[in-house]
């Protein structure tokens, strides 16, 4: 067995002697391989979620009449007396994940000898990948020049967004544009382009200064890297598999590559739990101070939670009321895609409803908009292929209604053009986007 006591004592005892450093611990109770430190661990995250100090007497307190089965009091002021410093946290964090990975891998190694079939060896190889790529460590990143984060704000005022602006004009004029500490649904059928959109978004944020964490629970960095290449530098996403490029392909993408390395941006593939997500968001904003950050989850119904609940709709509700309050904690706009249900291809010309939305949940409670995107024409239309609608289905401060877009499939892109632009627009004409049950107010 693959044990490191040692370390889940120094993790353990540098907490108690700091409680500041649970901002910084990424671990959880089935990461350490003694029942007493799991149980003791799991203790401080409690009072820490509680946003209560951890001590000693905390821990005590919370552990009551289980704290003789752990050590008792006296083992814990050991552990915290042992601490000479609390500057190595983050390498025994590491030690005690590094011991962990050993010993899933060896147990599923195990379970293999006792079952050598094609099934045996493929839950293997599933188990070596997942855990092979356990890790604690966040991209270091630079923090934006206070000045031009001035001009730029006063910029955007100007131009009638409080918000984060998503690249669409008619939309950041009548919502302000993406609100810190807002949690916002972007939901669709699949191949209606919601991971191209996220991606949009992303793109758009990062190019205006801002920083953007993706976490993707269904597309590995390096397709999600090439769509957002695509997209900026107009390539067929298909030449990726062909690999039939031509040369003003690979001058665009020389050029799009460029840009996007110099954006704040980030991509997880492996956080697939509420407290993954919760975790790398807080060590991240601690560590790096990014400017103006995002999240982008893709997508819920691939989520879990540590958390046991009896039905999955209770299950998607705690992470979607936990997202919500994540993002208000922190101030930052939470971007969280999610699927559709079947019934909406049975009315393909109207809006999907908030009813559609899977494993609802309480989505439409904790959200403060929800957004689906959806094709009202025939997709076989060759004059309208390309034309989809952006439907703001709830908004907690401001109208409902339709944005026209345009999604070029082939590049993953989504344009403007034509009425979803404010210049098509007639001089006295109405707004695209109307609250309702109200007369449409005029630009």
């Amino acid at each position: 067995m693959f044990i490191n006591e040692a370390a889940e004592q120094v993790v353990i005892g540098s907490i108690l002697l700091d409680g500041g450093l649970m901002e910084d611990a990424l671990l959880f109770p089935v990461h350490f391989s003694n029942p007493g430190h799991r149980r003791i661990y799991e203790g401080m995250k409690n009072i820490h979620e509680r946003n209560e100090p951890v001590t000693i007497l905390t821990v005590t307190t919370e552990l009551k009449g289980e704290i003789g089965k752990v050590g008792g009091v006296g083992y814990l002021a050991e552990l915290a007396g042992s601490i000479a410093t609390t500057t190595t946290f983050r390498h025994d964090q590491r030690l005690v994940l590094d011991a962990y990975r050993h010993r899933a891998l060896g147990e599923a190694c195990t379970r293999y000898m006792n079952d050598p079939t094609d099934d045996g060896i493929e839950e293997l190889y599933q188990f070596s990948e997942k855990y092979r790529k356990l890790s604690l460590d966040c991209t270091d990143k630079q923090i934006e020049e206070t000045l031009l984060e001035i001009v730029r704000e006063m910029d955007e005022a100007e131009k009638g967004k409080t918000g984060y602006g998503t690249g669409n004009e008619l939309l950041d004029i009548k919502t302000g544009g993406i609100q810190p500490g807002d949690l916002v649904i972007l939901a669709a059928r699949p191949s209606m382009g919601k991971t191209a959109y996220a991606l949009h978004l992303a793109a758009n944020h990062c190019e205006g200064g801002g920083s953007v964490q993706i976490f993707s629970l269904e597309m590995a960095v390096k397709p999600l890297l090439q769509r957002m290449i695509s997209a900026d530098a107009s390539v067929n996403g298909r030449k990726w598999r062909s690999r039939m490029f031509s040369d003003s392909d690979y001058e665009g993408v020389v050029e799009s590559v460029g840009r996007i390395s110099e954006w704040e941006l980030d991509i997880h593939t492996h956080a697939p739990t509420y407290e993954d997500i919760h975790a790398h968001t807080r060590a991240y904003l601690r560590r790096h101070k990014p400017p103006r950050p995002m999240i982008i989850i893709d997508y819920l119904q691939l989520m879990s939670t540590n958390d046991r609940h009896e039905r999955r709709d209770l299950e998607i509700g705690h992470i979607t009321r936990s997202l919500k309050k994540m993002a208000v904690k922190y101030n930052i706009p939470i971007i969280l895609l999610s699927q559709l249900s079947r019934q909406v291809d049975q009315r393909r010309e109207k809006p999907p409803l908030l009813s559609d939305l899977r494993e609802s949940g309480n989505i439409e409670q904790d959200a403060d908009m929800i957004t689906f995107l959806y094709q009202s024409q025939d997709p076989q239309d060759e004059a309208h292929k390309d034309k989809i609608h952006l439907h703001i289905g709830k908004h907690r401060n401001g109208p409902v209604g339709d944005i026209p877009m345009y999604f070029r499939k082939e590049f993953g892109r989504f344009e403007e053009r034509g009425e979803g632009s404010l210049e098509a627009l007639p001089e006295q004409g109405t707004f695209l986007l109307q609250k309702k049950n109200t007369p449409t107010p005029t630009v």
